[in-house]
């Protein structure tokens, strides 16, 4: 996988359309630039934000986006969901039975790291982290629309989490009968930090999920699951192996990624810092260049950019419209990647009761020039290099 497809990825960087990512230099430096923009309802009382994000960044870019979130009624946001990560449900009682199965091992195995005692404190509590509560909190019952029991740990017995099936009652058989997952302590992994995580780290930024408000309860997931991108992937005759040990971490090729991040740090101190600010230079110019990362998606073919992009949009604006669609008619906002804004701003623009109405810029990466070793023409020589760079990429 390529250097630029990494990028596209790991920052989200613009797709095509409208510009929503751009550079911005004066005397003083320069910064990447992501939009967010405002689409109102014939009336103009009720708002849809369409909110662009890189997924590392300048701490105050997170602190700008949070605060515009404050004024909607929920906010959708961006994150692939585990297996059984979609409230259960169906058809009949066979498909209600085998989502419950699912979405019940799922939940069973998010266990917190303090007893379990009731769906509610489990949910709201401090046991689990902010971004995982968000996604669990929409699977607060059964296939058939029924509350979880719950049965706390006593003795020698584990909690148990369980569903009565079809009929609502204790026991049963075939689709009636009683499901049950023992609410498992999830062990400590060794090493919990990913790749988008390891770049913010090693360039002196934050990852975006780290700094920004997933545990509010107007939070919710507007995302595809791991198993329907698989699907997808299937589907158009691709493998998604190299691309999920990459983001993780495992594997030769995470590895050395990883491996590479975690070490400049070290470098930059013998160097002066002139490695992470050339990697800053570099990133400013190279995600502002649309064409360059249109040129990045294009290699990995046209089912890459239809799964990761144009099928994520759909489900996210799916449950944003859904949500708009309410009885109180609450204010929204979509917090996506912002490779994704073009192709939802597509989708918001063909629907009839949305107009386009604001927008606005916040500053996602920051370098300074009084803050640098670099001169004002070893900057100017990185900015032309990689201009030059896109060039010969596209």
């Amino acid at each position: 996988m390529s250097g630029l497809m990494l990028l596209s990825i790991f920052l989200a960087a613009s797709g095509v359309g409208d510009t929503w990512i751009r550079s911005n230099w004066d005397e003083a430096g320069g910064g990447l630039e992501i939009a967010s923009r405002m689409w109102a309802d014939d009336l103009g009382e009720q708002k849809l934000w369409l909110v662009g994000v890189s997924h590392i960044g300048e701490p105050s870019f997170y602190e700008a986006i949070e605060e515009l979130l404050e004024s909607v009624d929920v906010v959708v946001f961006e994150s692939v969901l585990p297996h059984g990560a979609l409230p259960p449900g169906g058809d009949d009682d066979a498909s209600r039975a085998s989502s419950t199965s699912h979405t019940a091992t799922l939940l069973a195995q998010m266990g917190g790291s303090e007893p379990v005692v009731d769906w509610a404190s489990w949910i709201s509590g401090n046991t689990i982290d902010p971004r995982t509560q968000a996604i669990l909190r929409p699977l607060s019952r059964d296939g058939w629309g029924r509350p979880w029991q719950i049965q706390p740990a006593k003795d020698d017995q584990p909690a148990m989490l369980s569903s009565f099936g079809s009929d609502g009652k204790p026991g049963g058989v075939s689709h009636a009968a009683d499901i049950e997952v023992v609410i498992q302590t999830p062990m400590e992994s060794p090493d919990a930090s990913n790749l988008q995580r390891s770049m913010a780290e090693s360039l002196g930024l934050v990852f975006q999920l780290d700094h920004l408000p997933y545990g509010d309860a107007r939070w919710i997931p507007g995302d595809l699951t791991i198993g329907e991108i698989e699907e997808a992937f299937r589907d158009r005759q691709m493998e998604t192996v190299d691309l999920t040990n990459l983001l993780t971490g495992k594997g030769l090729a995470g590895g050395i990624v990883h491996g590479l991040f975690r070490a400049i740090p070290t470098l930059d101190q013998l160097f002066g810092g002139r490695i992470s600010d050339t990697l800053r230079i570099m990133l400013i110019e190279m995600l502002s260049d649309e064409s360059l990362v249109s040129a990045a998606m294009d290699m990995q073919g046209p089912a890459f950019e239809e799964v990761l992009l144009d099928l994520r949009n759909q489900r996210g604006m799916e449950v944003a419209l859904e949500m708009a669609s309410r009885s109180d008619a609450p204010d929204i906002a979509v917090v996506y990647g912002a490779a994704h804004m073009p192709g939802m701003a597509e989708i918001l623009e063909a629907h009839p009761a949305w107009r386009a109405e604001s927008e606005l810029w916040r500053r996602a990466i920051t370098f300074k020039q009084s803050e640098s070793i670099l001169s004002d023409t070893e900057v100017s020589m990185l900015r032309r290099w990689s201009r030059e760079m896109g060039k010969i990429v596209r």
